[in-house]
């Protein structure tokens, strides 16, 4: 018998008032720092765009200096660089970045369509994701705001105004529990509020570094759509994959 099957998982909508903000952001600073400190940097050099952006740096510096060790060093400064200010930004200051953890109640909680979900081991928040309309998503999170129905490649404009398309958010397990399928439990969870509210898609954006949650949407049954690149608070850049999961062709599995 494996460990998740002898450890009883229960998902259940946020309470405000519970001390859930509190393990929530607890789980947002352990996750971050693993995110910027542990799993960063190995992660980036895995991707496509930064291993072209480090071997352009490193011809671009041999061929200005005609030094082969600038040509190494300048990659390698790149990656600090880049790696430092990732760590700075999600692993020191996460709650200043994440402003709808402030206001899950309204963010969230404000529509009957839309909710807050935590996932609970023996009484203890061990993992969280959000659900939200996509049409009114944009006016209650400032931070987002042009990641909309492009999962498919279309823009807002080519989209049918019938389909109903839900936004996944803040899909987090705690680093301490991860192995035991408590995404996938997440997951069906809110696959199942989406069926219930009439929903026809799941659409989610994540960063390419975050393997392990685009490994699981894949393996779930997520579509990658799209990818994006976006300056990184005017500084870096980095890469936005979109996914979606079409309902309809889900519910015919």
């Amino acid at each position: 018998m494996s460990a998740s099957d002898q450890l009883e998982v229960s998902v259940r909508p946020y309470r405000h008032g519970y001390d859930d903000i509190k393990r929530i952001v607890h789980i947002l600073d352990a996750n971050n720092y693993r995110t910027g400190y542990t799993d960063g940097l190995p992660n980036a050099v895995k991707q496509t765009y930064i291993q072209v952006i480090l071997l352009s740096l490193a011809l671009v510096t041999f061929a200005v200096t005609g030094s082969f060790l600038l040509g190494l060093a300048a990659p390698l400064i790149f990656l600090f660089v880049r790696t430092l200010y990732y760590c700075l930004y999600f692993g020191a200051f996460p709650r200043f970045c994440c402003g709808d953890l402030r206001d899950i109640e309204n963010v969230y909680q404000s529509e009957p369509d839309s909710n807050f979900f935590v996932a609970e081991i023996n009484g203890r928040i061990v993992g969280y994701a959000a659900i939200v309309n996509e049409d009114s998503l944009h006016e209650r999170l400032e931070e987002y705001s042009k990641y909309r129905n492009v999962s498919s490649g279309k823009l807002d404009s080519d989209v049918d105004s019938d389909v109903k398309i839900a936004e996944l958010k803040r899909m987090v397990v705690d680093v301490s529990f991860r192995g035991l399928s408590i995404g996938r439990k997440l997951l069906d969870h809110c696959v199942e509020f989406c069926k219930q509210n009439n929903y026809d898609r799941i659409h989610l954006s994540a960063v390419t570094e975050q393997i392990a949650g685009l490994r699981l949407y894949s393996r779930y049954g997520f579509k990658r759509g799209l990818i994006e690149y976006e300056r990184f608070r005017s500084v870096f850049m980095i890469c936005i994959q979109h996914m979606s999961l079409n309902l309809d062709e889900f519910r015919a599995k």
